[in-house]
């Protein structure tokens, strides 16, 4: 039952909204401030509105070729789902403007409209190949431009240590969402999707993940040395790096009842373990 109600969960993006939340409440710790709830509950609900218009915009184009559970299930329930995001994104829009700084909301426009020129860009390149234009690079940017909003819209001077931490969690993004697209690159395929995986190759691709794990490993370690008073925040983030790094080279267990997305998503959601401290 537990399996069960976490796939719908999957399914409608939620563990990714709270591993997003998760995420920037760890470099709201990294910053040694506390957000107010709202910038969570705004972060979650548009990180939500963006990935399930994706899915429903995705399901909607391939109606003849949906070949995964996510987009047989945001097909099934359009309608509900349509209602469901204009009625979030109401709401959220005027919780925003009511109660978010001023600061948080100029910021989060801008983080807006990258979210959605990365969305126009994906679109227009659809099946087509470019060395380029990567949406796992997109999403990742976007990703990270998203969890900072709210942080950085509530510091004047940055910590050093926030400069280390910032490349870790692009990393992090990125090398996962590649790890996703090597296992699903048959599916990409049968959807005339476009990815990483279809303009390097799995070979190119296994090295490229060798040389970003490679420089993820040597800014943790200098993490560690430089600034020891972060070592809590630093185990999480190596946490999550030894994680994706054993999704790499497991590959035949984790391709086995997508796995690989189970814990590609949950591991986003490590941060959470920083409320014990």
């Amino acid at each position: 039952m537990f399996l069960k109600a976490y796939k719908i969960l999957q399914l409608l993006s939620i563990d990714v909204v709270i591993g997003a939340c998760a995420t920037s409440f760890l470099v709201a710790q990294v910053l040694g401030i506390t957000l107010p709830s709202i910038i969570y509950f705004s972060l979650g609900t548009s990180v939500w509105l963006t990935y399930t218009i994706d899915h429903l915009l995705d399901a909607k184009a391939n109606t003849k070729q949906v070949v995964t559970p996510r987009h047989k299930f945001h097909l099934t329930y359009f309608k509900p789902l349509i209602y469901a995001w204009l009625g979030v994104f109401v709401v959220t829009a005027g919780l925003s403007i009511c109660f978010l700084p001023f600061k948080t909301i100029y910021i989060g426009l801008i983080a807006s409209a990258l979210v959605v020129l990365h969305l126009v860009l994906v679109k227009l390149l659809g099946n087509k190949i470019s060395i380029y234009i990567q949406k796992e690079l997109g999403i990742a940017f976007t990703y990270l431009v998203g969890i900072l909003v709210g942080p950085i819209s509530c510091m004047e001077i940055l910590p050093i240590y926030f400069y280390l931490v910032v490349p870790q969690v692009f990393l992090l993004a990125f090398i996962n969402l590649i790890e996703f697209s090597y296992f699903e690159l048959e599916e990409d395929t049968r959807q005339g999707q476009t990815s990483i995986v279809h303009s390097m190759g799995k070979r190119n691709i296994k090295r490229l993940l060798a040389v970003l794990l490679a420089i993820l490993l040597v800014l943790n370690i200098a993490s560690y040395v430089l600034f020891p008073p972060f070592l809590v925040i630093q185990v999480v983030l190596s946490s999550m790096m030894a994680v994706l790094f054993t999704i790499v080279y497991k590959q035949r267990y984790f391709e086995i009842e997508e796995r690989y997305r189970l814990w590609g998503d949950v591991v986003f959601m490590f941060p959470i373990v920083l409320l014990l401290f």
